[in-house]
């Protein structure tokens, strides 16, 4: 490919070549007028040469500036058009590095635009995060207030003790339900910063199973829901956060409770340990979770749409804190549901984190007292 300084080397090249050539190939007594003649036409041809390559450079610049002014007005989808095959090769890599450039800009103002729109959504989840908890907090503490206020006024002191005693419970309900939000947020921020920090300790699986159940005793006999639990061999030991898996499986047995059908069955599955680890199913025969809403109701404070008249209870944190107490365990937390006939939730924990015999607890009471 010629190169500018080719192309000036051809360009000199006939007016220094032509004279010697004058000189050498023609006789003295003719020398003058044919160095005239050679002297002219090597001129002419350097000449059109010098024309015919500032053509080329010159059209290709004027490319390359109206590609800059195309992608100067926010067209970054243009490029510079190929050069000619005799185009000097100074221009052809400017026009092809010029290229590079904008495929570039184009690449980084693309990432920019995902970027501010990543931002704008984070933004608007923030908005609306904040406006479902202050009307999360709103609600409970608007009962407390409201109670309180009747009871220290005058009209409280002509209510029954009956009445009084109401009250009394809804203020001590209301101050429970609001101290529960406030350690699920608690619980949620520290898990998604990543400053959670687990508190290993050895326990067995079956006595969390046992004692989720007797914490939702009083609203299954309310909802005449009976609960299951089925373990498919011995019960393993578990090493892990007790508190921390004792809410999650809580939070499961709940929602099964809450939202399954009334009088219906809440079943508790452990698997048999294997070398994958072990896989507690938490399932209800419930009105299920609509396709489009499984995927939602991960998300803090999103509830499922129930077609019942029952009312939506809870702050719409239950799955959103398990998923992320089981993933600080190394495990994974899964829910699917079927429309219609009910909701199974899937925690799997590592085999790392189970146990069965009391040589394996041993093992695993070394490990957790060399780490602390």
């Amino acid at each position: 490919m010629v190169t500018i300084r080719h192309a000036s080397f051809i360009i000199c090249l006939p007016v220094v070549a032509g004279p010697l050539i004058l000189f050498w190939a023609v006789p003295q007594s003719r020398v003058s007028e044919h160095m005239y003649l050679v002297i002219s036409i090597g001129l002419l041809l350097a000449a059109l040469a010098a024309i015919r390559i500032g053509l080329i450079i010159t059209t290709q610049l004027d490319r390359l500036g109206e590609t800059a002014r195309l992608m100067a007005q926010g067209n970054f989808d243009v490029r510079v058009a190929r050069a000619s095959r005799w185009s000097p090769a100074e221009v052809v890599s400017l026009s092809d590095t010029f290229n590079d450039m904008a495929a570039k800009l184009a690449e980084l103002r693309s990432h920019g635009v995902a970027l501010r729109k990543q931002t704008e959504k984070a933004s608007a989840s923030k908005t609306a995060f904040v406006n479902t908890v202050t009307h999360e907090l709103r609600t409970p503490v608007n009962a407390i207030v409201g109670f309180a206020d009747l009871l220290t006024s005058r009209a409280g002191e002509n209510l029954s003790p009956q009445i009084r005693d109401g009250y009394l419970r809804d203020i001590s309900a209301g101050g429970r339900h609001l101290l529960a939000l406030v350690n699920d947020l608690l619980d949620l921020s520290r898990a998604e910063s990543g400053q959670y920090q687990l508190i290993e300790d050895i326990f067995w699986l079956d006595e969390i199973t046992h004692r989720a159940i007797r914490y939702v005793e009083t609203e299954a006999r309310e909802r005449q829901v009976t609960v299951e639990v089925r373990f498919h061999g011995e019960p393993p030991s578990v090493r892990g956060d007790e508190r921390a898996l004792f809410q999650a499986l809580l939070n499961l047995v709940n929602n099964a409770v809450r939202y399954g059908h009334r009088g219906g069955v809440v079943t508790i599955d452990v698997a048999k340990p294997t070398w994958q680890g072990i896989v507690i199913v938490v399932s209800d025969d419930g009105p299920g979770i609509a396709p489009a809403d499984v995927a939602r109701v991960m998300l803090p404070f999103e509830r499922a749409h129930r077609a019942s008249a029952e009312p939506t209870r809870g702050s719409g944190l239950g799955l959103p804190i398990v998923r992320q107490l089981i993933e600080l365990h190394g495990g994974t937390f899964e829910l699917t549901s079927v429309f219609g006939e009910g909701t199974r939730a899937s925690i799997t924990l590592p085999a790392a984190r189970v146990g069965l015999d009391d040589e394996r607890v041993a093992a695993l009471e070394t490990v957790v007292a060399t780490a602390a």
